[in-house]
């Protein structure tokens, strides 16, 4: 009876089926005895004298008594114990296996463990009269920020001299329920997780709720008062951390939005200087958030966040700009140039004290429930006891002027000119440890939330560490090792008590809790992607790190890697000041303003001026207004079901570089593979992503949205994703920088509302025989090897996983102008369906376009069922009017036989997605134009003639309510909106070369032949004449093809084009660095021409 396994069959709770089934699923050994062998073999004979059905039945029935769950047959504290070692990704697929695994993977304990160990609670909030005195608080968080400047305006930073809130009970739980509500798409786009989260419906836990309040995480701390009341909600710990993951997820995404904070009433309610300072805040009784700002105008004032409005004015406190706020629990707490710091009792609106301790300028001041904390231009840092005012004590280690101050706890971090960092005991205040040199230069800003200390300098960089450990990261690798102190390098020990961040990863000090994944495509910046001046301000929470800086941009960092996630710029035009971010939006003023119109004087002297009124920006993350595009019918159309047509233009030749656009000859691969030979690889990649940068940024999409215009067509080519571009002998292996311009691109039109389609616009081995294709070839290889076509679907899943959550991206252009030469586009349709199954597997949500064949003209072929077959799809033509051209066979007068004929083409090329009634967008389109220094003085009449194609174009799609997107936005001066000036460094070192390429006809997109015609004519009459005896084979694939434009394909394109590459590469020969720089540099919108005419069209036809 020692035998376990007999013990454990007398166990009467214990099934048959256990008995006999080990825990490795395994059948026992009992098996071995005669009487069960001879069962076994009875049963074999009954069972193998069945008919098959019956043999399925059985075997139906008896199926379930082969499974063993062993986790489920455990006790439950057990299993809960096994389940508390998995990650929350695992834990949602374990509520997928079986409803025993799914009530275990939801128990509240399990998710309240991950929760604490993020240090995310769920609140018990009042409420709102059971709110305890002001004078009970408990800190939740501290983010802070450097100072401003002077009132004589120069900088009063030392470089060299060294909520959670209260609210009621409703409101809490209907701010998490419309959190919920708001950002299930962020997790709808991915299959699993939407069963997950239907079933596990907001709806059900807090129906009828509608009010919603997130935590703040600005430059200053956010806090919450204790409180009771007599009813809690039961909480709900999935929920809490899912929506956490979804907010972090949003930030990732990096898809912002850029507004700003404009007055709805008198421009005069905004301020008349710079705003040095601001801080998100939100009333603990009413949940409402605010934005308070601080300015060189000597006012604070307060912004109502929904309408734009100024709320509350204080004025006459300070007698110089103010520099610093702080706000929390129903106070406000601002510091001067004046020398003062001022203490505001918001909710009566009266001033509770000044203090006038400090001998110069007061650059920063924190407080909390129990001290306020300042620091000052006259080298000290004072500390007072709150909320009565006490000065407790002064410190005065540092050598130059402190310029930023922030508490945690019971410690405070002060930052100095003199380049160090030093951390005090707030409640003694003696110095625990000094961090010299933690910079090569003065340190301007300091978040501190312990054990991270955060600091950016005017060394240009952001270094952040753990205290307890010295373990951390910057962006400068000089700042990799440990910081040099005073006391042997020795960490930090901090009291068990202390209230650090529960969320440390090892990166910065400790493995003890498993960070959130960060996705793979997340890489650490290279030096490129670092500040290029002073960082005037920072701020971090537990999973990201903000910093703004002089270079007029800001940057959000993962806080566990030092991974560049976004790189804001465009919102604003002066250096930047101060920024704090909550999970919907991130904030900033600088010393840029806004010219508001209508307050001139009636004195002639300033008559005709203009009043100087400047406002905070808002850079918001996708809020609950913003939704995926799908297509409904025959239109594209939002998540209210209101039609959205797309207006816009290509971006042209940047991540897929056309030899026209560019100027140089060839293909994209091949012009990288001679430059690589004549500057070397490094030099050669250098000058390509200078390119890249320079090519495309925040100006460009400022200004194209400008004109209305609201969709962007992003050509990529296959080659920046994988392999190398001089060969495809690395295939299937992404690049590690292959999303970096992409990312910069889609986040630049996201943050002025301006949506992209990512359009593949070359494949491997080419689609088409176009130069275009990058294939260096008239064959299109792509349709003749099914690895080509693998290779671009793995290049699709990669894209389609990336972007799947960002509502900026309108859809998928899955391949441009494909040219199938199978007689009923067979190899074509089978891509598209591989294609669309590929995509859907990883995004559900996004529009796919697909291109008609033959350069997306010809559907005839395509399957009757496409509407079911490929929903949530548009098909696209590309409606070139032969009158916009050299080639036109007429000069365009606008008749209306050319008007007609214009018309019918068009209607021809959509009839068929028109008779099935399907969606149609017209992905590229648009006259080229002439050029004064080839067309001389014919350049005027023709663009004349060219606009008016233009124009009449627009005014058929506009009857049609048709999306479109005109081929393209910026080139060196043939087709763009913008083009190149002649007068930059690229266009003067290449301006002969352009001129002989264009002599010799190189380029065959738009170009007239008329100085080669004699050259190449004799070959197609040769062709005509003596070669094809049978006239009718005189046409092949692809039919707009004729002998003369295939002739021109493989001569000029191909042929002529190979000799001429090395002669464009040779021009780069002895170039360093910085003249690659200004070369690519010439391509920024600066240096760039505006075609007025262009532009002006399209602006008039922008709007509905």
């Amino acid at each position: 009876m020692n035998d376990p396994l007999h013990q454990h069959s007398l166990n009467p709770s214990t099934s048959t089926v256990e008995q006999d089934v080990d825990f490795e699923g395994n059948f026992n050994l009992h098996s071995d005895k005669p009487e069960l062998k001879a069962e076994t073999e009875l049963a074999y004979r009954l069972l193998s004298s069945l008919p098959r059905a019956r043999l399925a039945s059985i075997q139906r029935r008896i199926a379930p008594l082969l499974q063993f769950d062993v986790v489920a047959s455990l006790p439950p504290e057990v299993s809960l114990q096994i389940f508390s070692y998995l990650p929350f990704q695992t834990l949602l697929t374990c509520t997928l296996v079986c409803r025993r695994w799914q009530i275990l993977a939801n128990d509240q304990a399990l998710w309240r463990t991950l929760c604490h160990e993020r240090g995310w609670r769920w609140k018990q909030p009042p409420q709102t009269a059971m709110l305890q005195s002001p004078s009970r608080f408990e800190l939740m968080d501290a983010d802070d920020e450097g100072m401003g400047d002077s009132d004589e305006g120069e900088s009063d930073l030392d470089h060299e001299s060294a909520d959670e809130l209260p609210e009621d009970i409703e409101s809490a739980k209907a701010r998490l329920t419309q959190m919920q509500m708001q950002l299930d798409s962020e997790l709808h786009g991915n299959p699993f997780f939407a069963n997950v989260l239907r079933i596990y419906s907001t709806n059900s836990l807090f129906p009828g709720m509608s009010t919603y309040k997130t935590r703040v995480h600005t430059s200053v701390p956010s806090y919450l008062k204790r409180v009771h009341c007599h009813y809690f909600p039961k909480p709900d710990y999935k929920l809490l951390h899912q929506t956490h993951v979804k907010l972090r997820n949003r930030f990732l995404a990096s898809a912002y939005r850029l507004s700003a904070l404009q007055t709805r009433g008198s421009p005069t309610d905004g301020h008349t200087n710079t705003i040095y300072c601001l801080q998100l805040y939100t009333y603990p009784t009413t949940g409402k958030q605010v934005l308070f700002t601080g300015s060189r105008d000597k006012t604070i004032r307060e912004w109502n966040l929904t309408t734009g409005a100024v709320e509350r004015v204080i004025s006459g406190v300070h007698s110089g700009s103010i520099l610093s706020l702080c706000a929390h629990g129903g106070y406000l707490a601002s510091a001067g140039s004046d020398r003062r710091v001022v203490v505001w009792d918001l909710d009566s609106d009266t001033l509770v004290k000044t203090i006038s301790d400090h001998e110069d300028s007061v650059l920063c001041v924190r407080f909390d429930d129990k001290k306020l904390v300042s620091c000052s231009k006259d080298r000290t840092v004072r500390i007072y006891s709150f909320p009565d005012l006490d000065a407790s004590h002064v410190l005065r280690a540092h050598r130059a002027a402190v310029n930023a101050v922030s508490i945690s706890g019971a410690y405070i971090a002060s930052a100095s000119g003199d380049r160090s960092v030093r951390l005090w005991d707030a409640t003694t205040g003696s110095l625990l440890r000094t961090f010299d040199k933690h910079h090569s230069r003065g340190i301007a800003s300091i978040d501190f939330a312990l054990p991270m200390v955060l600091t950016g300098s005017s060394d240009k960089h952001i270094r952040i560490f753990d205290v307890t450990t010295l373990k951390g990261w910057s962006t400068s690798p000089e700042y990799d090792d440990f910081p040099e102190t005073s006391n042997d390098v020795l960490p930090l020990a901090l009291p068990s008590s202390s209230s650090c961040s529960s969320f440390i990863c090892q990166t910065c000090g400790s493995n003890n809790v498993d960070p959130l994944p960060i996705p793979q495509h997340i890489k650490r910046p290279d030096m490129r992607c670092v500040h290029t001046d002073l960082v005037r301000t920072v701020a971090l929470d537990d999973d990201f790190v903000l910093s703004g800086s002089y270079d007029l941009s800001i940057k959000v960092w993962d806080r566990r890697t030092g991974s560049l996630i976004a790189d804001l710029t465009g919102g604003h035009t002066g250096r930047i000041l101060c920024i704090g971010f909550d999970s919907k939006k991130i904030v900033s003023c600088g010393e840029d303003q806004i010219k508001l119109p209508g307050l001139e004087r009636l004195d002639e002297q300033s008559k005709g001026n203009y009043a100087s009124t400047a406002h905070p920006r808002l850079l918001f993350l996708p809020s609950s207004d913003m939704s995926f595009l799908k297509v409904e019918g025959t239109k594209i159309v939002d998540s209210n079901g209101h039609e959205v047509i797309l207006r816009g233009a290509g971006l042209g030749g940047w991540m897929c570089m056309e030899n026209f656009i560019s100027g140089f000859p060839g293909c994209e691969y091949q012009v990288r593979e001679a430059l690589e030979e004549v500057i070397g690889k490094e030099k050669s990649e250098f000058f390509f992503d200078r390119f890249l940068y320079h090519f495309f940024g925040d100006k460009d999409a400022e200004f194209f949205k400008s004109l209305g215009l609201n969709c962007i067509r992003i050509a990529v080519g296959y080659r920046h994703f994988e392999g190398e571009f001089a060969n495809d002998m690395n295939p299937r292996v992404l690049k590690a920088d292959a999303f970096n311009h992409l990312d910069r691109a889609i986040a630049a039109c996201a943050a002025h509302s301006i949506y992209t389609v990512i359009d593949m616009h070359t494949a491997p081995g080419g689609q088409s025989g176009g130069w275009h294709a990058d294939g260096g070839t008239h064959l299109a290889n792509f349709w003749r090897h099914k690895d080509f076509q693998d290779r671009l679907l793995f290049i699709w899943e990669n894209i389609a996983d990336r972007y799947k959550d960002n509502p900026w991206v309108a859809g998928y252009n899955v391949l441009n102008e494909p040219a199938d030469p199978h007689p009923q586009h067979a190899n074509l349709v089978n891509f598209y369906d591989r294609a669309y199954a590929t995509i859907r597997a990883k995004d559900p949500n996004h529009i796919l376009f697909f291109d008609g064949n033959t350069f997306a003209i010809d559907f005839s072929k395509f399957p009757d069922d496409v509407l079911t077959r490929w929903p949530n799809s548009s098909y696209s033509i590309h409606d070139y009017a032969t009158f916009g051209f050299p080639a036109s066979p007429e000069l365009y007068e606008g008749t209306d036989k050319q008007k007609a004929e214009m018309k019918r083409v068009y209607q021809r090329k959509r009839k068929w997605a028109d008779d099935k009634g399907l969606c149609v967008w017209n992905g590229e389109w648009g006259p080229v134009y002439g050029r004064q220094e080839y067309d001389g003085d014919q350049t005027e009449e023709i663009n004349k003639r060219r606009y008016m194609v233009l124009k009449d174009q627009l005014e058929i799609y506009k009857q049609d309510r048709l999306s479109w997107s005109i081929w393209l936005y910026k080139d060196i001066g043939f087709q763009g909106m913008v083009h190149v000036s002649r007068e930059t460094p690229y266009m003067k070192r290449f301006g002969e070369f352009l001129r002989r390429k264009h002599r010799l006809a190189v380029d065959a997109w738009g170009k007239d032949d008329k100085d080669v015609r004699h050259i190449y004519k004799p070959i197609s009459e040769h062709i005509r004449q003596d070669v094809v005896q049978d006239k009718s084979k005189l046409l092949l694939y692809p039919p707009v093809w004729s002998v003369e434009e295939r002739t021109t394909r493989l001569c000029r394109t191909m042929l002529v084009a190979e000799f001429l590459v090395m002669e464009w590469a040779d021009l780069f020969k002895g170039l360093n660095e910085a003249e690659l720089e200004e070369l690519a540099e010439s391509f920024s919108f600066d240096n760039c021409l505006k075609r007025e005419g262009l532009n002006e069209a399209l602006r008039n036809h922008a709007q509905e």
